[in-house]
């Protein structure tokens, strides 16, 4: 079997990947101030009145606190860039056809480079707004 086959099918699952979340994204919804602010004077008032009763006081975790799926998501692109781009090497190595290995490698690559680079562009894009507003205010 040509392992070219799987960077291929590894890089464009991470391309697709990287889209879905780029154009979708984000999926986690942040609370409002006002939500985690209620929240916290509900736990503390709680916490008080447990402690003054005598009632031993417990912390509610939950097993999913701290979990962040656009997190989870950008670490899982890298990881399935990172393998197409492992097996464009192997690929490589084993002196398959080129255009297997350099799709592997490109795809696996790009993945990678939307994800990092769409941030830094949306922010040059911005600040690009941003002087052009201030520029046609003066």
């Amino acid at each position: 079997m040509k392992l070219g086959y799987l960077g291929v099918f590894f890089g464009t699952v991470a391309l697709i990947m990287a889209f879905v979340q780029f154009t979708a994204g984000p999926f986690n919804t942040e609370p409002t101030i006002e939500t985690v602010v209620a929240d916290k004077v509900t736990a503390i008032s709680n916490a008080a009145i447990e402690a003054i009763s005598g009632k031993p006081v417990v912390e509610e975790k939950s097993l999913l606190d701290g979990v962040d799926i656009d997190k989870a998501l950008q670490v899982a692109i890298a990881v399935v860039g990172g393998l197409a781009m492992m097996f464009a090497v192997v690929s490589f190595i084993r002196k398959e056809p080129t255009r297997l290995f350099a799709a592997a490698a490109a795809l696996g690559a790009g993945a990678i480079a939307v994800q990092w680079f769409a941030m830094y562009v949306l922010i040059i894009l911005a600040l690009l707004f941003v002087i052009t507003i201030i520029a046609g205010v003066s």
